[in-house]
């Protein structure tokens, strides 16, 4: 957790990222991304488009901007990002300021969810997101730290 990108309840993107073994020492993380740029087209563009239930409620840059953007250029823009707030993530304070930027616009706080965990789900509250990216979630009777596991939003 988090993977997925929303634009008001639809997906917009999802995240992985997984720790890969390295030398003795260190680590690396694999991040992969994927994006929908122009897929579902417009709610104006001819033709009705039907998605697929398995991928949920989804959305595209080119549905919620009007702006069919071609892959390339969003790439231009996308990484200059990316390698910015990896320079971030070098120090403390870089990580406070994200983890800040996050919290400021992460759909999730507040919302009761349940998380799916080896162990079995559980359910509660989000209350907080740690500088590290952990989810607090409160119980009720004490507050999880949770590092890892899909996370769904419960309708109030």
């Amino acid at each position: 957790w988090p993977n997925d990108l929303i634009v008001g309840e639809r997906k917009l993107a999802g995240i992985l990222a997984e720790t890969v073994p390295d030398a003795p020492g260190s680590r690396a993380v694999v991040v992969g991304m994927g994006l929908n740029v122009a897929w579902p087209p417009p709610e104006t563009d001819p033709g009705p488009v039907e998605l697929p239930e398995d991928l949920g409620p989804a959305t595209s840059l080119w549905r919620e901007s009007g702006i069919r953007m071609e892959p390339s250029t969003l790439l231009d823009l996308l990484l200059p990002e990316l390698e910015r707030r990896l320079h971030d993530l070098d120090d403390g304070q870089g990580r406070r300021r994200l983890a800040s930027e996050y919290r400021s616009v992460c759909g999730t706080l507040g919302r009761r969810v349940t998380v799916s965990l080896p162990e079995g789900p559980i359910s509660g509250t989000v209350a907080d997101i740690t500088v590290e990216g952990h989810l607090l979630l409160d119980l009720g009777a004490c507050t999880r730290t949770i590092t890892a596991g899909d996370v769904v939003h419960l309708r109030s």
